[in-house]
């Protein structure tokens, strides 16, 4: 299953990424944290084989794209709770 994701600067908390359901816009979510500066969205999926998520992609209501680090970020906050 394919999901959103937003990378947010959260000041001292640094960067957070925040993974949500394909049907909200990732607009949207970024509206709920207007405080905090979106650094990248795209989309993302877990692999059950290669046991890691994977990023792509873009943000057209953001105009901004993915950034191969953030699969790194998402693996290392997520996937060990997988």
């Amino acid at each position: 299953m394919n999901w959103k994701y937003i990378v947010f600067d959260m000041g001292m908390a640094g960067e957070t990424p925040i993974l949500f359901p394909s049907h909200v816009s990732h607009s949207d979510v970024a509206d709920a944290f207007k405080f905090s500066k979106v650094i990248s969205a795209g989309f993302v999926s877990y692999s059950d084989v290669e046991r890691a998520f994977r990023t792509w992609g873009k943000s057209d209501s953001l105009r901004i794209e993915s950034r191969e680090i953030d699969a790194r970020c998402i693996n290392r906050i997520f996937g060990k709770h997988l």
